[in-house]
């Protein structure tokens, strides 16, 4: 913002008193103070500026006014700077001297509210409240004299005139002094406020008897709450407030309101005069046509006005609204233009020059749309890109990322390099923006592909399945941009995928066998990663142990169960012994057909156990019954009468078989007849058989009923006709005495049918009551004792046994 400068301290106005004048001048048409580039010669500290600028007399400048009074004859100023107040003349010659009286506030300052005297002036101070320093400048006589408090010549010397010669003019008639802040506040630095009168002395025209008032600017209008009434013609004589002149007539002379500073700003009254501040420069987009100003609030009665001293060419004319350009924070309008307006304010305080400020509002261009370039795919693990975007046109441009490490080269260059990228999707932002407006933006997606892995999943196993579910590695946890497929390598038949791309796809239409099926990867030219995985379906299988089998005892047995080893390596059997009277023995337990040995009678059950892979074993229990058939001798038999065919026996029914049973004594024959008939002496085998053809044989002597002579033993021979063997140790066994003689002897007990049931041959072994380790029961027995002894028959006779 350009400002006039006048060092901060704001101005006020005083009043200036013109008279008509004893030399017959022409009154003014009005008393003004004019101040910023009035063309004049002002002699600051020596140095004279033709016309300045405000502030062109020197950096510490404060402010500068003149006090003109005739037109043309005199001009009287007075300004100051940080060290010095300066009091000045141009031009004038007709002049006897000028007396400046002030009023400097500063701590500890204290006024008198009397009239002074110098050279029969009396000027009335009273509305300025006193006056702490006064200075008579008299240029005729070189008269330079101060008063601080006293009268003092000496003091006279702190004037320093310095002087200077008007353009066309011989002499020098410009002349300026300066007095020192110290020696007006008494050392106390620049005073806070400053109130001046400026008095000029003209010699005595005739009729005139003193000197007379030529002009005056004090504070206020003295009356009391007035302040300052600022640059009005209030149309009061002089008379009625200035008491004084000479030869000067009520109805000529006005007092008028000039300006003057004031260093602090607040007056006596509390009523603060301040410099116009249109506020900071600023800028509207191109979207907004009005903007709400931002001057500074007027003090008191003054008015502030905004005003437009410069726009763009051919635009339109500015209105000032809300509610009207008095208000400092006005809505200026139609600031329609693109370019730079220069707007004014300017607080009146009664036609006083006040400064004015001024604050430029720059109608910008709207942004421009950004247009980033399409998202692009680098090579695979590539790291710089070339961002590519539209010029920002008539605003700036930017490039951002949020990528930790990415560097761009140039961000603010709509084309520039970024490098460093990451892996993946790497986001970038252009925006442009102008000014005020708003920024507009847009994203590009700079993806880096890199190289990636591909695992198919575990291998499967399923037992006779239609559908398997595959579980491999899902490419878009490798990188978004990562695909997938599956393909069959090989397999009993073409299976049909749900869906190729998916990583946990279906795979159907299995049959038994197996399957080896590749998972493939891709991500952009990266090279493809591949992973197999089988799928091994099992045929389910049931197992079959064969049927059960009725063995007779001590015959061969073998297992035979189906074979499961056509179904591949997988395929297993095994047999196992669930049940049994006896431990026995397997050959082979894993093979379908095997050899069995250990089996007593009895009913044993094996198990049959199959397996496939995966798939549930099953089993199967096959009986082996092993068949002892257990004959129980006869029932009855007849002895042939002295071995005529007439003899006979009944066998009995045998156990451990299986109904019905057959017998045969012929061991070709079998009937169902127990009965054997017409049977002459001798020693018959009797077999047996149940249904399965298992047999049991026994033997049975039929003795044929001797003739009535019968055979007397040796004498050295006893035969006990009786034994008890009830283990009380007493006749527990049937002892023939004498018969060791007989080494050779055939001893034989049969049971009343004519079972065999004992046997002895060569030397005897006593008989213990047994058959086939079981006790016979208590009954009569016959025997048969058969010495083999040439010529001698056999013994015969009936043995007790008694238990």
């Amino acid at each position: 913002m350009r400002r006039s400068f006048w060092g901060g301290f704001p101005k006020v106005c005083g009043r200036l008193l013109v008279l008509a004048g004893l030399l017959g001048f022409a009154p003014a048409a009005r008393a003004t103070t004019t101040s910023g580039a009035t063309t004049r010669n002002v002699l600051i500290d020596g140095v004279v500026t033709l016309g300045g600028a405000p502030g062109a007399n020197g950096a510490n400048w404060e402010t500068d006014e003149e006090f003109q009074g005739f037109t043309g004859a005199v001009n009287w100023y007075v300004t100051w700077d940080d060290n010095n107040l300066y009091l000045g003349r141009i031009g004038g010659n007709n002049l006897e001297g000028s007396v400046i009286y002030l009023r400097a506030d500063y701590p500890g300052a204290i006024y008198a509210p009397r009239g002074q005297t110098y050279d029969f002036l009396q000027p009335d101070v009273t509305p300025m409240g006193g006056v702490n320093f006064a200075a008579y400048l008299k240029d005729s006589y070189h008269e330079y004299r101060t008063f601080n408090g006293v009268w003092s010549a000496q003091t006279a010397n702190t004037l320093n005139p310095q002087y200077s010669t008007q353009p066309g003019s011989p002499v020098k008639d410009h002349f300026e002094v300066s007095i020192p802040w110290s020696a007006i506040t008494a050392g106390n630095g620049l005073p806070s406020n400053l109130r001046l009168v400026l008095y000029q002395v003209v010699m005595p025209g005739p009729g005139c008897v003193s000197h007379f008032v030529y002009g005056e600017s004090p504070w206020g209008t003295g009356n009391t709450g007035d302040g300052p009434s600022l640059g009005v013609n209030d149309g009061v004589p002089v008379s009625l407030r200035q008491p004084g002149g000479c030869d000067v007539g009520d109805s000529t002379a006005w007092r008028w309101w000039g300006c003057y500073p004031v260093i602090g700003g607040v007056g006596a009254n509390g009523w603060s005069a301040v410099a116009p501040n249109a506020g900071p420069d600023d800028s509207i987009c191109q979207t907004a046509t009005s903007y709400f100003l931002q001057g500074n609030t007027p003090p008191g009665t003054a008015i502030g006005t905004w005003s437009v001293v410069a726009q763009p060419p051919g635009s339109g004319i500015v209105t000032f609204a809300n509610p009207n350009a008095n208000n400092p924070n006005a809505l200026a309008q139609n600031l329609s233009s693109l370019g730079t307006y220069t707007l004014v304010w300017d607080i009146n305080y009664g036609g006083c020059p006040s400064l004015p400020d001024t604050v430029v509002i720059t109608r910008v261009p709207n942004s421009s749309v950004a247009l980033a370039m399409p998202d692009t795919v680098l090579t695979c693990n590539g790291d710089t890109a070339l961002l590519r975007a539209n010029s920002p046109g008539n605003g700036s441009s930017l490039w951002t990322t949020a990528g930790a490490g990415i560097v761009i080269a140039n961000p603010f260059d709509s084309v520039t390099v970024a490098s460093n990228l990451l892996p993946g999707y790497n986001v970038f932002h252009y925006q442009i923006s102008n000014g005020v407006c708003p920024t507009t933006s847009d994203s590009v997606l700079v993806y880096v592909p890199i190289g990636v892995t591909a695992d198919a999943g575990p291998d499967q196993s399923r037992c006779f399945a239609s559908t398997a579910t595959l579980a491999a590695s899902d490419p878009d946890l490798i990188q978004p941009s990562a695909n997938g497929f599956w393909s069959q390598f090989q397999g009993p038949n073409n299976g049909i995928f749900t869906n190729l791309s998916f990583h946990a796809s279906n795979f159907s239409a299995l049959v038994p066998g197996t399957y080896t099926l590749v998972w493939s990867v891709t991500n952009h030219d990266c090279p493809i990663a591949t992973d197999t995985m089988v799928i091994r379906n099992f045929d389910a299988v049931a197992a079959d142990a064969g049927g059960d089998q009725n063995l007779c005892l001590g015959s061969p047995v073998s297992l035979a169960g189906n074979d499961v080893s056509a179904l591949g390596d997988s395929a297993a059997g095994y047999w196992s012994l669930l049940a049994g009277p006896t431990t026995v023995t397997i050959a082979n337990p894993d093979a379908a057909a095997t050899a069995v040995t250990g089996l007593g009678a009895g009913s044993y059950f094996f198990s049959w156990l199959v397996s496939n892979g995966s798939c549930p074993p099953d089993s199967e229990t096959v009986e082996i019954r092993m068949i002892e058939v257990q004959d129980n001798f006869v029932t009855n038999s007849i002895r042939p009468d002295s071995g005529q065919q007439n003899g006979n026996l009944i066998v009995a029914t045998p156990s451990g078989g299986i109904p019905p049973y057959s017998y045969s004594i012929d061991g070709l024959n079998f009937g169902t007849d127990p009965l054997f008939g017409n049977l002459g002496a001798g020693t018959y085998t009797v077999l047996v058989m149940d249904a399965t053809g298992c047999t049991d044989s026994f033997s049975i002597v039929l003795i044929a009923i001797p003739p009535m002579d019968t055979v007397a033993p040796p004498d050295t021979l006893q035969i006990p006709t009786g034994f008890s063997p009830n283990s009380d140790l007493v006749n527990d066994t049937w002892e023939i005495p004498g018969i060791e003689a007989y080494p050779n002897a055939d001893v034989q007990v049969f049971n009343i049918w004519g079972g065999l049931v004992y046997q002895s041959i060569g030397v005897y072994q006593p008989w213990n009551g047994q058959r086939n380790g079981q006790d016979l029961p208590s009954a009569n027995y016959y025997f048969i004792v058969d010495l083999k002894v040439q010529g001698m028959a056999p013994l015969q006779g009936s043995l007790m046994l008694l238990r």
